[in-house]
């Protein structure tokens, strides 16, 4: 058996424009640059989305946006492995 690297992101609501689930323009350009880390070798990405005090849904929503890009551009960019993406949520 052998362990993958785990690279981890934390993002938090203020990533993300207010009330949406667009990512600020700062945070948006720093997804090619985790794509580029990830594509260095087999990993797992662990993304934790870090809530104080959003609405459930909107976290949920958030989460969701954020793995849908990083899925987008992983396919887009990334290296030629499938990239496990686990998704916590913590209040």
């Amino acid at each position: 058996a052998t362990i993958g690297r785990v690279v981890r992101l934390d993002i938090a609501d203020g990533a993300f424009e207010p009330g949406e689930t667009v990512l600020r323009p700062e945070w948006e350009s720093g997804i090619a640059e985790l794509v580029a880390k990830l594509s260095e070798k087999p990993s797992t990405l662990r993304l934790t989305y870090e809530a104080d005090g959003e609405a459930k849904e909107l976290v949920s929503k958030r989460a969701t946006a954020i793995k849908k890009l990083i899925e987008k551009r992983w396919k887009r960019d990334g290296a030629d492995y499938a990239l496990p993406i686990e998704v916590e949520i913590v209040r």
